[in-house]
């Protein structure tokens, strides 16, 4: 198995015991956002079908080249010159987050005959940095939305003000969900949808009501970003109990075996000091073999994982995490 099918495995049983927990019915949307169609389909060898991206740009790369029975959604902010190209991609839209947006999706969706599913983005904070309908927003302008028949309402989606801890997450959750019964009593409709909750707060945004969470970087690992492309590996070695990495910028960078295990970003390890520093509860027990490499393979151009002799291969480390691994005091 791998580690994204065991990363898979343990998401899904959480979400099975917060969804006990919480009484609805969940799906588990992965976020697949900056990962390339080869890391991705690892995810669907083990069984997942609902992917996210928040670009245009990487589902047109990554669509084509997986395959065409996965469910794709939108879950990144909506430009108008895209939405045509968005509409033909993803069948669900979780980021409608204005009427004015609401109104001109509902045309293009009319001009080309289709009729996706739309969450509508709750701003629950009142954040500046943050699109969304305020909740007297959408209370306002609810009837008008009920009218635009080409689009399939679900409900709402919400990204909550940054919290300390998932439990300081949670009244904004409740909030979103008390928002979901009172429209729904005021139009007389279903609203059944909430999309809320990622990877560190779902099971408590399940608790109070989401039925759709995304997860991304506890699947798949530190997520990649644009400024990685430009970190080059020249060359890799093993010195000793450490792995040696040159780059091609002339840097070096040398890490310990038990450091780099214990570093594993993939969620079955979760609760190993990841490269903040950070700790929590670990879920895997060390033994001398877990700190014994065996193997190493480059992932895509731009990562590597590493394989132990107690048979666990760690979560797809990225150039730039394992470089500021090597930066850490």
């Amino acid at each position: 198995m791998s580690p994204i099918a065991e990363n898979l495995e343990v998401i899904r049983g959480r979400v099975a015991k917060a969804t006990f927990n919480g009484g609805r019915n969940v799906d588990l949307l992965v976020v697949s956002k900056t990962w390339p169609a080869e890391i991705v389909r690892k995810a669907v060898d083990a069984g997942q079908m609902l992917f996210g991206e928040n670009r245009l740009q990487e589902g047109e790369e990554k669509i084509p080249n997986l395959p065409d029975d996965l469910e794709w959604h939108f879950i990144g902010g909506l430009q108008r010159n895209k939405i045509r190209k968005v509409l033909l991609l993803f069948p669900v839209i979780h980021s409608i987050s204005s009427m004015k947006l609401a109104r001109f999706t509902n045309r293009v969706a009319g001009e080309l005959g289709l009729t996706p599913k739309i969450y509508l983005e709750v701003n629950i904070g009142a954040e500046e940095s943050k699109h969304g309908f305020s909740p007297d927003e959408l209370r306002g302008s609810l009837e008008e939305i009920l009218e635009l028949t080409n689009l399939d309402w679900q409900g709402l989606m919400c990204i909550p003000p940054r919290a300390e801890t998932p439990e300081d997450a949670r009244p904004w959750f409740r909030k979103v969900r008390e928002l979901q019964d009172e429209l729904e009593s005021i139009s007389g409709r279903d609203l059944p949808g909430l999309s809320m909750g990622m990877s560190g707060d779902f099971e408590v945004a399940i608790e109070e009501g989401s039925t759709i969470v995304r997860v991304g970087s506890a699947i798949f690992g530190p997520r990649i970003k644009k400024s990685m492309s430009v970190i080059k590996l020249e060359n890799i070695a093993v010195i000793g109990n450490e792995v040696a990495l040159a780059w091609a910028d002339g840097g070096e960078t040398y890490l310990n075996f038990e450091l780099l295990r214990r570093a594993c970003p993939c969620a079955a390890c979760q609760g190993e000091p990841d490269v903040t520093g950070k700790v929590l509860v670990p879920k895997v027990v060390h033994t001398e073999k877990s700190f014994e490499l065996q193997r190493h393979q480059i992932v895509g151009g731009y990562a590597i994982q590493f394989f132990w002799t107690d048979g666990h291969g760690t979560g797809i480390y990225s150039f730039d995490f394992l470089r500021r691994l090597g930066e850490r005091p």
